[in-house]
């Protein structure tokens, strides 16, 4: 029996509220944005980093095994992405930005890290063996 305090729904809502009007109300140039999307980008490749981890040894930095009751891999975290189908809709949404490195109006050296970075997520993506984050892929190439 879990005997841990469930925290209240408004409270979680609250946080998730500051944080995004935090973010919304500090990115205001055009370079604060491309900070807040490259740094984004780079704390899911440590993310995906994690899933590879996860997936060969079973366990990850953080002491989070795979999603246990299922024949196949499928890697998690922690929190609010404690389950792979969340956990692959960040990668989803980290390919969807470096795919805009790739096709936008970007150099070479910009190019070939966006490739290397959603090579990563897409990797990462199949880790989680999640259908709904491929359709979202999907989805989201096809816009």
């Amino acid at each position: 029996m879990n005997t841990q305090p469930v925290t209240p729904r408004p409270y979680r809502l609250g946080k998730r509220a500051v944080l995004f009007f935090s973010i919304v109300w500090l990115v205001n140039t055009r370079e604060r944005a491309y900070f807040t999307v490259w740094s984004f980008v780079l704390i899911l490749l440590f993310l995906s980093f994690q899933a590879v981890l996860q997936a060969q040894t079973g366990l990850s930095w953080g002491g989070q095994t795979v999603m246990p009751g299922y024949a196949e891999i499928r890697v998690r975290w922690h929190g609010d992405w404690d389950g792979p189908n969340s956990f692959a809709l960040l990668f989803v949404l980290g390919a969807a930005m470096t795919m805009e490195f790739i096709f936008g109006p970007y150099g070479a050296g910009t190019r070939l890290w966006a490739v290397a970075l959603s090579s990563m997520y897409f990797v990462a993506i199949f880790l989680t063996n999640s259908r709904g984050a491929v359709l979202a892929l999907l989805g989201m190439t096809a816009l």
